[in-house]
């Protein structure tokens, strides 16, 4: 199921969905999955969510649509396009259902059955897959290739060592990186124009999504320190 959630709707989405969208409007919207696992946890798991995240979670929701309707204009926006939101949910929920979950193994362990588990269910493609590799050009190819190594299995291998040593609200602030990365490698490697109002939604996003970070740290200072301790210990 993580592996269904994390690879396989996920990539699907993305790719299909960054069809219709630049690359920086897509990073951006990739990275308001917190937004949907607040969500998930409030309805699914029952889980108390404050005011401040649900405050959050609105207006990350209203920079997302910014973005969307910024990137392409309001008259041009493609279906596909929501696709990336799609994928930022299944993020969201791989993000709750591992939590939940995966507490048998430990992090490397449940990354690699996620993986492996995820290309599995991706092996659906697997028919014409030889006369595709056959009938693309070497760039195709070599660009599958480091899509695969780099942003997945090295990426996946590289958050998994992180979370073995690091806090997952202190490791997260890194991820608020890939947007602005995204654009710039956009702007030089692509081409591509980056529209103002799509830099605004993207600070809207981003912020909610560091504001909902910021109130866990708040919350957690504000405990006593031996309870504290077991709120760290159990992930919270």
């Amino acid at each position: 199921v993580l592996g269904f959630f994390a690879i396989t709707l996920h990539h699907v989405s993305l790719n299909y969905g960054q069809q219709g969208l630049s690359a920086g409007a897509s990073s951006v919207l990739a990275q308001s999955a917190p937004i949907f696992s607040t969500l998930i946890a409030f309805f699914w798991l029952k889980e108390p969510v404050s005011g401040w995240r649900w405050g959050c979670v609105v207006v990350g929701l209203l920079g997302a649509v910014l973005v969307v309707a910024a990137d392409k204009g309001l008259g041009s926006i493609e279906p596909r396009g929501l696709l990336v939101l799609l994928a930022a949910f299944s993020w969201g929920l791989y993000f709750v259902l591992q939590r939940r979950f995966s507490g048998r193994y430990g992090v490397l362990t449940t990354v690699c059955y996620m993986v492996w588990g995820g290309t599995l269910l991706l092996s659906v493609y697997a028919p014409g897959l030889p006369e595709a590799v056959a009938q693309a050009s070497w760039r195709v190819n070599l660009a599958v290739l480091l899509l695969g190594l780099f942003p997945s299995a090295l990426a996946y291998l590289a958050w998994a060592y992180v979370l073995e040593r690091v806090e997952v609200s202190r490791a997260s602030i890194a991820m608020y990186l890939i947007p602005p990365t995204a654009m710039l490698l956009a702007a030089m490697v692509l081409g591509e124009r980056v529209q103002s109002s799509v830099v605004l939604g993207a600070a809207v996003v981003l912020g909610s999504v560091m504001a909902m970070q910021l109130e866990g740290r708040w919350r957690l200072r504000a405990l006593p320190a031996k309870e504290r301790d077991v709120q760290v210990k159990q992930g919270g």
